[in-house]
């Protein structure tokens, strides 16, 4: 049976008075591991052997029976159960496959409950607006200073108002106050509302400005609708200018080109300021050059006038799964090809400004291709070297400075500043250019 390594009697009385049972307990533990008991019930002198429990398994004295411990099982504990490594394999592979699925669950649940809550209709434009009224609170005004008149421009985001903005000086300015519309609230309308801003800003941050560039009075942000408020001009865009000029050159004969190249030096000018401050504008073109009651020409529309003065000019294109409106026709090749926007792609832009100048407003349109390209035709024309033809009855010299400006090479364009001096230079000449006028 094996020899026994240590002993132990216990002895306990059953009931509480004297005189009961008395029940003793041998435990014998062997050198096996095996705890073997006696239970011994001293009542009238009878021995039994009750409990054989192994695994050192304590036997409870009152019904025989082992008592086993975490992890044994069977009548005497003989059983003991290890875990499987396998199986504990198994289980962290299902715990680590379930987890990630259960907080994939979890999170699209929350963005549902997320979306659910009310909030406000355009989080990020919030945020945009926020940053906005921040950055120009020193060029404030307040609303109770402006006379809003009639509408002047519409689009589908934003319009423009003509107004009277009263000034610190005590008398009131004619202003033109453009917006976006609350109802057309966008995240790309507000960049481009912010940007223009911006440009303004920096332009006028000594207040004088610049005589070529649009003015800037105030803008208002704390209330809406919230207005960038610029120098009303009188004659409207350049554009329309030059379709009076058309028409009245079929009555009078008189072509005015002295007025016209000094439109074109005023917008050099403008052009020359920009790009001394770094700053590209992206869409030069008669639309965007307003004519002051001076007859004095000067850059405007840093970022609105694709939405407020949307015409035909702009088309819809799906660039990087994002929709623009580009002036497809008025961009540089490199501006077509790779997004790219610099000084020298603005100098592209100015020459066919120039080509609208010479044409008394015509809209551009490509020998060989359709009135509206997209983006792949207009390339293709351009690679081949198609470019504007020749306005009717433009003078050679000018034309000769219209095409430096298309060079494929941006670094072998002419600059602002020499497109100023090569055009000054034609001004002078005031005789030829009533005679020529007279002749047209």
């Amino acid at each position: 049976m094996g020899k026994i390594a240590a002993m132990s009697v216990t002895v306990s009385t059953e009931g509480r008075v004297t005189g009961g049972r008395v029940v003793c307990v041998l435990r014998a533990v062997m050198e096996t591991g095996v705890s073997t008991y006696a239970h011994l019930a001293h009542s009238g002198g009878t021995v039994a052997m009750n409990c054989n429990c192994e695994n050192n398994a304590a036997c409870d004295p009152v019904n025989d029976s082992c008592i086993c411990a975490e992890g044994q099982s069977g009548e005497f504990c003989q059983i003991v159960s290890i875990p499987d490594k396998n199986q504990v394999a198994v289980v962290v592979y299902v715990l680590a496959s379930v987890i990630p699925t259960i907080a994939i669950i979890g999170c699209i649940v929350t963005g549902i409950l997320v979306k659910q809550r009310p909030r406000p209709d355009h989080p990020a434009v919030d945020l945009e607006l926020v940053s906005l009224m921040e950055a120009f609170s020193s060029w404030e005004v307040e609303k109770e200073d402006i006379r809003f008149e009639h509408l002047i421009g519409e689009g589908e985001f934003g319009h423009v108002v003509r107004g009277r903005l009263r000034v610190p000086e005590g008398y009131e300015v004619l202003v033109a106050a453009k917006s976006i519309r609350p109802d057309r609230m966008t995240v790309s309308a507000v960049r481009d509302f912010r940007r223009e801003m911006t440009i303004l800003t920096r332009i006028y941050e000594d207040k004088d400005g610049h005589p070529n560039i649009v003015k800037l009075y105030g803008v208002v942000t704390e209330s809406e609708p919230k207005y960038i408020l610029v120098e009303y001009a009188s004659h409207e865009e350049l554009r329309r200018y030059l379709w009076s000029l058309r028409e009245q050159r079929k009555t009078t004969g008189n072509g005015k080109l002295l007025e016209r190249l000094g439109f074109t030096c005023d917008v050099a000018n403008g052009l020359s300021e920009l790009a001394r401050l770094k700053i590209v504008h992206r869409d030069i073109a008669a639309r965007n050059v307003v004519i002051s009651d001076r007859k004095v020409a000067k850059i405007a529309d840093f970022g609105l006038s694709r939405d407020v003065y949307l015409s035909s000019a702009y088309k819809r294109t799906d660039r990087g799964g994002k929709e623009e409106l580009l002036p497809l026709k008025w961009m540089a090749l490199e501006s077509l090809r790779d997004g790219v926007y610099t000084c020298e792609s603005d100098v592209w832009s100015y020459g066919v400004l120039l080509w609208e100048i010479a044409s008394f407003g015509e809209e551009p349109r490509y020998a060989g291709g359709p009135m509206h390209p997209d983006v792949c035709t207009l390339l293709e024309l351009l690679r081949k070297g198609v470019r504007l033809e020749q306005p009717e009855n433009c003078p050679k010299s000018v034309y000769r400075i219209i095409r430096s400006c298309w060079i494929v090479d941006p670094s072998k364009r002419p600059t602002p500043d020499e497109l100023l001096q090569k055009i000054d230079q034609m001004r002078p000449q005031r005789q030829a250019a009533i005679l020529a006028d007279s002749i047209r």
